[in-house]
C-alpha cells in the first residue's frame, strides 16, 4: 500500500496557523520529522495562507485542496486542537489527537473528546506530559502514549560567545503580570547590590533565538492556564534551555516536565516574584553552581527534548510502516 499523506491542523484556531503560537511550532516539527522519513506531510489551513515567522516552515496547503486529494489519496490527519476535529473528519477516517493542552480538554473540550472516543472516530490519542497521561488514565481509563515536545536542534543550540552576563530574559505571558513581576525582581536585586539588565523577548523565531542566546538567565512568569493542570508544556522555558539560559520559573505542571528543580533549573511558587529573585541572587553569588546548572540544563534539553528518539513513538502512534 502506498504511504499515506499526513495532514496536520490546529495551532490554536479553526484551520488557521496564528502568528507566534507554540502549537504551530509543534505541528511544524511533526511535519519536518515525518518528511525526514519520506512521508508526504503538510500543515493545513482554511485558504493555504500562513504567517511566515518560523526559521524553517514546512509546506502548507488549503482545506479545499485537501478535500480534492481525499478522492485519490489515503490521508491521515493529526490535530492538536480538538474543536477542528469535525472539519478534519471531512478529509479522513484516520484522525489522531495529540493533546498538548489538558487545561482545555478537561473543561470546554471534554464533551467532544468523549463523543469522538466513544464513537471511535479518533484512532488514538497521545499527549505531551506525564500529568496529561495521568488525567486520561483516571478520567477515561485510557493510557495515551507520551510524545514529549521538542525543539529543532538544527537551530536551537547555545552560542556561548553571544551570552551577556547578568542579562535576564523574560516574556510577557498571557494571564500573568510579567512586567510587574520583573520590576519586583529588579528592585529586590538592587537592594542586594546586584545590577541586572532585562530583555523582554518577542518576535519571530529567529529573533527569539538570537535574544535568548544573549541571555544569562530566563525567568518564566507564566502562572498557567489552569490552577491544577497549569500549561501543556510551555515552550518558552524549554527553548531558553536549548539556547543556553538558566531557567527559573513558576512551579506549574508543564514546567515540571523539563525543569528538574536544582538540577536543570529552578521552580518556585507561582506569583511570588520574590522567590525568583532569591534564586537569581543565589546563582549570581555562586558562579560555579550557576555554570553546573547550565551544563546540566543544556545537556538535558538537547538529549531529551530534541528530535532524535521521537520517530519510533510517532510512527507507532500513527500506525506507520
Amino acid at each position: 500500500m502506498n504511504k499515506p499523506i499526513i495532514l496536520l491542523g490546529g495551532g490554536g484556531n479553526v484551520l488557521s496557523l496564528p502568528r507566534y503560537n507554540g502549537g504551530v511550532k509543534v505541528l511544524n516539527l511533526w511535519a519536518k520529522l515525518l518528511r525526514k522519513y519520506d512521508y508526504e506531510s503538510y500543515l493545513v489551513t482554511q485558504n493555504g495562507n500562513y504567517d511566515k515567522w518560523l526559521i524553517e516552515h514546512q509546506p502548507v496547503i488549503s482545506f479545499d485542496l485537501a478535500k480534492k486529494w481525499k478522492k485519490e489519496k489515503r490521508i491521515k490527519c493529526v490535530t492538536t486542537w480538538l474543536p477542528i476535529a469535525r472539519y478534519l473528519l471531512e478529509l479522513t477516517d484516520e484522525l489522531y489527537f495529540y493533546d498538548c493542552e489538558i487545561a482545555y480538554t478537561s473543561r470546554s473540550h471534554f464533551p467532544l473528546l468523549k463523543e469522538l472516543m466513544q464513537s471511535k472516530r479518533l484512532q488514538a490519542v497521545a499527549t505531551n506530559s506525564h500529568t496529561n497521561q495521568e488525567w486520561y488514565q483516571v478520567t477515561l481509563q485510557y493510557p495515551p502514549p507520551l510524545i514529549n515536545e521538542w525543539s529543532d536542534e538544527t537551530y536551537w543550540r547555545p552560542k556561548s560567545e553571544m551570552r551577556q552576563e547578568n542579562l535576564i530574559g523574560y516574556m510577557n505571558e498571557p494571564g500573568g503580570s510579567s512586567e510587574d513581576d520583573i520590576k519586583k525582581v529588579d528592585t529586590i536585586c538592587r537592594e542586594n547590590n546586584i545590577q541586572l539588565e532585562f530583555a523582554c523577548i518577542a518576535g519571530n523565531e529567529q529573533m527569539v533565538l538570537d535574544k535568548m542566546r544573549r541571555c544569562d538567565f530566563f525567568l518564566g512568569t507564566n502562572p498557567g492556564k489552569h490552577p491544577i493542570y497549569g500549561e501543556g508544556c510551555p515552550r518558552t522555558g524549554n527553548e531558553a534551555m536549548h539556547a543556553g539560559c538558566i531557567v527559573i520559573a513558576y512551579d506549574v505542571n508543564g514546567n515540571r516536565e523539563y525543569i528538574k528543580n536544582g538540577v536543570t533549573g529552578f521552580l518556585v511558587e507561582k506569583r511570588k516574584p520574590e522567590l525568583l529573585a532569591e534564586k537569581l541572587i543565589h546563582l549570581i553569588k555562586n558562579p560555579k553552581i550557576k555554570e553546573q546548572i547550565r551544563i546540566h540544563s543544556v545537556d538535558f534539553a538537547l538529549r531529551e527534548f530534541s528530535s532524535p528518539g521521537r520517530w519510533e513513538v510517532i510512527r507507532n502512534f500513527l500506525g506507520l510502516e
